[in-house]
Formats: structure tokens, C-alpha cells, sequence
């Protein structure tokens, strides 16, 4: 892929970031005021729960089969990729789903609100189905980005008119389910029309082939999901949906922030894995230019987080809240940390061929953020959730750079 290419992606990747950005602006104080921080809290578990979903489901596609179609492009071996991306899926889906479902039944605190955590779980099956791993590998993500925008758009306007009371807050989810519905089978729709891509009878094999060839990449995801969801799962088995609501706040605040880090790891891992098998030296040497700029706009970015983490919570909440602030503020700099560690793991270690190293670090990491949660948690509430997260977050990144460093791929420690 040519630079301009790149670019290309880039911008389109970041007008869908930045709708996603400015459009929880909107929504986000409106569903805290309407809702209350209580009912926010309740949601914001159940998007927990399908956001786990999805990332089990996704297991590592997002990135293994995204790699395997850029270098492998006849129409052939693309309906072959996809045919056991789409079966793994749906098989991944009915393990970890009842995985789900006998927590939700155990335990109080999920039980009461089950039939919300259920309908959250089937809208993130169908998320996880939509086929942006596809659209990148044939890189057309300017087509995956319009379509993600108007879905998004529509979801806007359906909650400013629909939403207004706390009782609505079922309605949330029960809508979810046919937009994201119709938003799977126009996509599919497409890709056939343009591609001719549609799906072959299972094949076992192939199957079973998929899902080894992912694991690595898998079990990295396991220390991500980790990070993103189970802050809260944890958050609320302990606490009430009063201070999940608190913590929710202010991560989605700080996500908003890290989401700007993922159109520049995502248009550029396809490249970046082309590139690194033509020379390494190139690929680090632009590696070196984009942690240079982008370091520095996050960096910046971090410290304004910090800055008008006031004026923030004052927006959302309608109120001034000094718990949500120290919450922004305690996380701030984790958007940083995130950009870093993309282009230290994600572009560096997977793409010559470290998908084992990346898994281990991952995971070893998640698992030790899944300690400090039930060790921080219990005692500090949602202070100790930030924490968890930043200190997660800080410790990926260090693990990532020093490994790369020892491997002599740093691009800054290169004669390049």
C-alpha cells in the first residue's frame, strides 16, 4: 500500500473516531442526566458484559485475519478466510455466551438486572459479527467508515428521542439489537455485490486451522479484555451502581481520548506488515517519525485531559462532581501510554513475527491487573479501578519497550 493510501485510511478512520468523539458530547450528559449516574452505572456494566462477548468472539481477528487476506488476496483464499473467520466466531459466541449467562444467573448484583445484561449481550454478538477485519483487508476502510457513521448517527437520534426517563433505560438495549441487525446485513450485502464474497459450508479443519493460527493473538486479548471490561465487571460485584456509574464517567472520558490513538495503529498495521518483510530498517525508521509526532500531539493531548478534567465532569454531570475529576485526572495520561505501546507490540512485535512474545506480555499483564483489581477494588472502590487501569497500563508499556529493546528493533536505539 502506498503511502497516500495510508493516509487515506488514516483520515477515514479518524472521522469515524472523531464522530465517535464529539457524538458522546452529546449523548453521554444526556443519558447520565436522564438516566442518573445509577441507571449509567447499570448500563455501563451491561456494555461490560457484551463488550466481553465481542472481544472473545473477535480472537484476534481483528488483527490475524486481517494480516492473512493483505497477503493473501485472490477471491479464493479471501471466501476461504472468511468462511472460518465467520464459523469460529459463532462457535466462540456459544462457549464464552453461556460462560455469561451462568455468572449473570450466580451472582445478586448481576441477577437483578439480567434481562438488560442479555439484550447487551446479544447486540455485541452482532457488533462482533460485522466484518471490519474484512473491509481492512481489502483495504476499504473508507467504505467501513461511512457505514459506521450512519449507524452511529441513527443511534444518536434514536436516544435523543427516545430516551428521557430512568425506566427507559431498558429501551436502550432493546433498540440496539435490530439497528446493529441491519447494519450486519447491509455490510455483507456489500462485500458480496463487490466481491463476491459470501460463506462456504463449514470445514472442520479449516476451523480448527483458524483458531490455532489466532491463539497467540487470542490470549493477547484476554490481558486487553482485562484492561477494558473488567474494571467494571469487578467494580460492580462490589460496589453499588452508584459509584459504577462514577468510574464509568470518567473512563469513557479518558476512552474517548484513547480512540484516537487506534486510526493511526489500524491503517498502519497492514503496511507496517508488508513492510517489515521488504526491510525492517525502513519499516523502524517510519516507526521512529510516527512515535516522534504522536508521542508528542498525546502527550499534549494527556495534559489538557488533566487540565479541564473540571470543566468535563461539570458538562456531563450538570454539576460539579470532585470524585469524577480525580478519576479523569488520575487517568489522564494512559492515552500516552496506549500510543506508545501500539507501536512498541502491535507494530513491532507481531508484525516480525512475536505473536507469542506479544501474548505472553499481555496476558501476564491482565492477569496481574485482574489481582490489583480484586486487591484495590474492595478496599478503594472506584479510585482503585483508575488505578488498576493506569497501573496496567504503565506496566504493558514498560514490559513492551524492554523487550524490544533487548531484541534490537527500538527504532530509536537503530543506526537507521
Amino acid at each position: 500500500m502506498k503511502l497516500n493510501a495510508i493516509q487515506g485510511n488514516v483520515l477515514s478512520l479518524y472521522a469515524v473516531q472523531g464522530l465517535g468523539i464529539l457524538l458522546p458530547l452529546v449523548t453521554m450528559p444526556f443519558l447520565v442526566r436522564h438516566l442518573g449516574t445509577s441507571n449509567y452505572g447499570v448500563a455501563s456494566l451491561a456494555l461490560a458484559f457484551g463488550g466481553y462477548l465481542q472481544i472473545f468472539m473477535d480472537y484476534g481477528f481483528a488483527l490475524s485475519a486481517t494480516r492473512e487476506i493483505s497477503q493473501n488476496q485472490t477471491p479464493r483464499e479471501i471466501l476461504r478466510i472468511h468462511s472460518n473467520v465467520i464459523y469460529s466466531k459463532i462457535l466462540l459466541s456459544l462457549v464464552v455466551g453461556s460462560m455469561i449467562a451462568a455468572l449473570v444467573w450466580v451472582i445478586p448484583s448481576y441477577h437483578k438486572y439480567a434481562t438488560i445484561h442479555l439484550m447487551a449481550c446479544v447486540a455485541g454478538f452482532l457488533q462482533a459479527l460485522f466484518p471490519s477485519w474484512l473491509y481492512q483487508g481489502v483495504e476499504e476502510i473508507g467504505r467501513m467508515a461511512r457505514q459506521s457513521i450512519v449507524v452511529r448517527l441513527i443511534w444518536v437520534a434514536f436516544i435523543l428521542i427516545r430516551i428521557h426517563h430512568p425506566e427507559d433505560l431498558a429501551l436502550l438495549f432493546f433498540w440496539a439489537i435490530p439497528l446493529y441487525g441491519f447494519a450486519l446485513i447491509f455490510a455483507y450485502v456489500d462485500i458480496y455485490r463487490r466481491h463476491g464474497i459470501a460463506i462456504e459450508h463449514p470445514d472442520l479443519w479449516g476451523i480448527t486451522s483458524t483458531l490455532k493460527r489466532g491463539s497467540s493473538l487470542f490470549f493477547s486479548q484476554v490481558g486487553v479484555l482485562c484492561f477494558n471490561y473488567t474494571n467494571t465487571i469487578v467494580l460492580g460485584a462490589f460496589c453499588d451502581a452508584e459509584a459504577v456509574g462514577r468510574f464509568s464517567i470518567a473512563e469513557k472520558v479518558v476512552r474517548a481520548a484513547i480512540g484516537m490513538t487506534g486510526p493511526v495503529g489500524t491503517a498502519l498495521f497492514p503496511f507496517a506488515a508488508r513492510s517489515m518483510k521488504n526491510s525492517v530498517e525502513q519499516t523502524l525508521s517510519m516507526l521512529k517519525k510516527v512515535l516522534i509526532y504522536g508521542g508528542a500531539l498525546f502527550l499534549l493531548g494527556s495534559i489538557g485531559l488533566f487540565v479541564v478534567a473540571g470543566t468535563i465532569a461539570q458538562y456531563i454531570l450538570g454539576h460539579q462532581n470532585t470524585e469524577v475529576v480525580f478519576l479523569i485526572r488520575l487517568m489522564s495520561f494512559i492515552p500516552l501510554t496506549v500510543f506508545i505501546d501500539n507501536i512498541y507490540g502491535t507494530q513491532i512485535l507481531l508484525n516480525t513475527g512475536r505473536d507469542r512474545m506479544f501474548m505472553s506480555v499481555t496476558l501476564v499483564t491482565g492477569f496481574f491487573a485482574l489481582l490489583i483489581q480484586l486487591v484495590l477494588i474492595p478496599i478503594l472502590k472506584e479510585q482503585g479501578a483508575a488505578m488498576s487501569f493506569l497501573f496496567s497500563e504503565t506496566g504493558i508499556l514498560i514490559t513492551f519497550y524492554l523487550i524490544v529493546k533487548r531484541l534490537k528493533l527500538d527504532p530509536f536505539s537503530r543506526q537507521i
